[in-house]
């Protein structure tokens, strides 16, 4: 069973990359915990629908990132925001911003990030009706000591890669087809890392923890130039 451990030394393939970076969880938490969720900063779906029931999401779509004259912009509501954006040099790049929680008996089913329809875009590099991936994701564990919902995981699950990449039934939406195997997948424990969202993963509860996490999604960087950009950053 390939298990990896971002605690152990660092991992770098074709799924995952992870590098060392030291987020400031307890902003974070600030940020998550001032956001209502409600349908006007639901990233994808208005209203969120009922089977993600056990998922629950609050954050910005690109669009809402892109629109510099919004008075309520996040930048300006949540400089630290506008940081990690510095940090990353994300400036320019088509990103969503989203607070994901996985409830302790919630599991997310084998996928890939779907495509987003992205109309009327007013940037030339998005034409009208095209779909557009998420391709890939810079994602930060946000548990912690002293956090009082979201403490430090006492066993974390890993985020698991399925052997081979069964994005062809994704996109034929035959889900109950793809396999998983506990032996042969690939297992990955992470704290800070950029993820292929075009390769099936999924996350299996550990029924003890509600796990926390922030996540930067890039819709116009295919996962290898992702990990380039970053390691150009010295990460």
């Amino acid at each position: 069973m390939p298990v990896f451990d971002q605690r152990l030394g660092k991992f770098d393939d074709d799924r995952m990359f992870c590098f060392d970076y030291k987020i400031d969880k307890a902003e974070l938490l600030k940020i998550y915990n001032s956001i209502p969720e409600s349908e006007d900063i639901w990233p994808f779906y208005k209203p969120p629908p009922k089977e993600n029931i056990g998922c629950t999401r609050r954050g910005f779509n690109f669009r809402e990132v892109d629109n510099k004259e919004n008075p309520n912009h996040p930048f300006k509501r949540f400089p630290y925001i506008e940081h990690l954006y510095e940090e990353f040099k994300l400036h320019g790049f088509a990103c969503n911003l989203t607070f994901v929680v996985q409830e302790k008996n919630f599991r997310f089913l084998p996928h890939v990030d779907g495509r987003r329809f992205v109309p009327n875009d007013p940037r030339k590099k998005y034409s009208p009706g095209e779909k557009r991936h998420t391709t890939c994701g810079v994602n930060f564990i946000l548990n912690d000591e002293g956090f009082e919902r979201f403490g430090k995981l006492s066993d974390p699950s890993p985020l698991s890669y399925t052997q081979e990449n069964q994005i062809d039934l994704c996109e034929q939406f035959r889900w109950s087809d793809i396999k998983t195997s506990i032996k042969d997948d690939y297992h990955y424990h992470y704290e800070s890392a950029i993820l292929n969202a075009l390769w099936t993963h999924y996350v299996e509860p550990n029924g003890k923890d509600d796990r926390l996490f922030f996540r930067i999604s890039i819709l116009d960087l295919e996962f290898k130039d992702a990990v380039a950009h970053l390691k150009n950053l010295g990460l």
